[in-house]
């Protein structure tokens, strides 16, 4: 009996401490998650940088440095031998053109490190966290974000000095004697490999190196494909010329025009004697000045309170240059040496002539901003893009994209180049001046209660954004600025410049909503970097150039709501603004091209 009470009272005991053990385990787990109410838990990281116990709003700051500093300095990369020096923005005349080409997310980042240990609605996967974090490093990568084609273009127009084009096997014209000459294999960086080894070293707040890979781009037509092929071209030279008729005009393409435009391409594998693309578009440069027509929308503007038509609508006409392309090759060879034009339609979106049927009556909301101090042709490009937006209208549940209703920025289209930096070379870019019409819009549609669905703040504050936190970034094909019209009419816009104020108004139906937005809060704010100098061959030795002003950074936010009249949820978003400390930037003439920080 007493060995049986002793064994009893051992697997007692070994329940008592067995039960006190796992209390205390749980009471240790429960005084810590206590002790971290409002911080990072312990032991979080990203990369070698400790985030444990800070706040969101240090995490913040810690975070905001430490990546500045991070694209700041760029990443270097080795080639052959080679130490290759790549910035991470792209430096301009005009603060439009100005782009970080990768960006942290700091708001995204921070939620991340603090939802360590508290992510889950499930509470024992939560205290598996925190156990988790309690015995171990936890590692969390920070959010960088980037568009792939903006950043391989972005490779390309800068490295490409190290890149060997593969050519195809080509026709060449000795007098009339035809060669036909070998192929080139090429030489490419690989993008994609570079751009995960930078974004992989980045999200571990690291300092960019890579190595260079490079890929062999083979050509897609070798030699021994064509060779046998000189009585086709010769066959083809003797038809000319080939015509393209269109109604009672006729272009044609001579012997001289014909050996320039042809060339070997892969049709369903098989190589075939075709006009070439691009020389093709040279030559139809005259044609398509005859032929267009551009599609023109029906544009409205508000006359003493009333809707009134300014601008009819009209149906467009382009000359399709590939389908007509298409056509002459199929002619080379035999038939008929004449094609006629392929021409396209475009129709407009608005065609209605009924003005005062589209339900416009009220407006909705208004856009301002100022450019004082614009240079001219940044005042030239906020006139255009503004006059070409005037009138314009929404339909309803359509989302307005503003890259897509400014359309092509170019010379063709009213629009005047700035100057970007390009492997430390300026090159003229379209596209200053556009922001002011973003940001101009975006405070429109915040004004009149729209659904924001796309919008970027600008890399760094600009005076002309001010208050920051308020503005938005474009730049072709993105970042965009897009919202819905949600309203249950159509929505017109109509623009007015008054002095050096622009001023975007939104007129459509009243249906009831109310809107009601906070003014920015403007916080940590940081001082500008030290002055970069760019070394430029394209100032004499030693001249300077003040290319960019320096700015100080901050982090900025607005609460937006809108409440509606019927059963819809409650439209409830804060927009985010994350601006980075701008260093003051100088073009410095010399023999060779480079970049340096500090003083000369």
């Amino acid at each position: 009996m007493r060995r049986l009470f002793k064994k009893y009272r051992k697997h007692i005991w070994s329940y008592v401490v067995g039960s006190s053990i796992i209390f205390l385990i749980f009471l240790g787990i429960l005084f810590f998650r206590t002790s971290q109410t409002g911080v990072i838990y312990k032991n979080v990281y990203i990369g070698n940088a400790y985030f444990g116990g800070l706040s969101k709003e240090e995490a913040k700051i810690l975070l905001s440095g430490t990546s500045n500093n991070l694209l700041e300095k760029g990443a270097t990369l080795y080639f052959n031998g080679d130490e290759i020096s790549l910035k991470l923005q792209q430096y301009a005349t005009d603060p439009d053109l100005t782009r970080e080409i990768i960006k942290f997310n700091v708001e995204k980042t921070v939620e991340k490190l603090y939802e360590v240990g508290r992510h889950s609605f499930n509470p024992l996967q939560n205290l598996k966290d925190t156990i988790d974090v309690l015995v171990a490093k936890k590692e969390i990568k920070a959010e960088v974000e980037f568009e792939e084609n903006n950043l391989y273009q972005y490779f390309q127009e800068n490295l490409k000095g190290y890149e060997v084009p593969s050519q195809n096997a080509s026709i060449h014209f000795n007098g009339d004697k035809i060669e036909i000459t070998n192929e080139i294999v090429g030489s490419q960086i690989n993008y994609e490999n570079l751009a995960k080894t930078i974004n992989s070293q980045l999200s571990l707040l690291q300092r960019p190196y890579a190595t260079v890979n490079i890929i062999s781009k083979s050509p897609t037509i070798k030699k021994y494909e064509v060779e046998d092929r000189v009585e086709e071209i010769n066959q083809a030279l003797a038809r000319t010329p080939f015509k393209i008729k269109y109604r009672d005009d006729i272009w044609e393409i001579t012997r001289a025009d014909l050996k320039k435009m042809l060339y070997f391409e892969k049709v369903d594998g098989v190589a075939v004697l075709a006009i070439n693309k691009s020389n093709f578009e040279k030559f139809i440069t005259q044609i398509k000045q005859v032929v267009n027509i551009p599609a023109k929308e029906a544009k409205f503007i508000i006359e003493n309170g009333r809707v009134k038509e300014f601008q009819t609508s009209q149906l467009g006409i382009a000359f399709d240059g590939e389908r007509t392309r298409l056509a002459l090759n199929n002619v080379l060879a035999n038939g008929f040496p004449a094609v006629n034009a392929v021409i396209a339609t475009d129709m407009p979106k608005i065609t209605t002539s009924n003005a005062n049927e589209l339900g416009i009556s009220t407006l909705l909301g208004i856009g301002e901003s100022n450019f004082t101090g614009s240079p001219p042709n940044r005042i030239h490009n906020i006139q255009t893009g503004a006059e070409k937006l005037n009138g314009l209208l929404i339909k309803p549940d359509e989302e307005f994209s503003l890259i897509t209703a400014l359309g092509k920025i170019d010379a063709e289209n009213g629009f005047k180049p700035e100057l970007v930096i390009k492997e430390g070379r300026t090159v003229p870019e379209f596209g200053g001046g556009l922001c002011q019409i973003g940001t101009t819009v975006f405070r429109g549609a915040i004004d009149s209660g729209f659904n924001i669905t796309e919008r970027r703040n600008h890399s760094y504050r600009v005076s002309y954004y001010e208050p920051a936190g308020t503005d938005a970034t474009i730049y072709n094909p993105s970042p965009d600025l897009k919202f819905i019209n949600d309203t249950p009419s159509y929505v017109l816009i109509q623009t007015r410049i008054d002095g050096t104020k622009l001023f975007f108004e939104f007129w459509g139906t009243d249906d009831g909503r109310e809107v009601v937005y906070t003014k920015p809060v403007i916080y940590n704010t940081t001082p500008p970097p030290a002055v970069k100098y760019i070394y430029t061959t394209e100032l004499p030795v030693g001249q300077k150039k003040k290319l960019e002003t320096a700015h100080a950074g901050a982090d900025a936010y607005f609460e937006y709501n809108v409440k509606y009249p019927d059963n819809r949820k409650e439209l409830a978003t804060i927009f985010y603004s994350h601006y980075r400390p701008w260093a003051e930037v100088w073009l410095v003439g010399t023999t060779s091209t480079s970049e340096k920080t500090s003083g000369i």
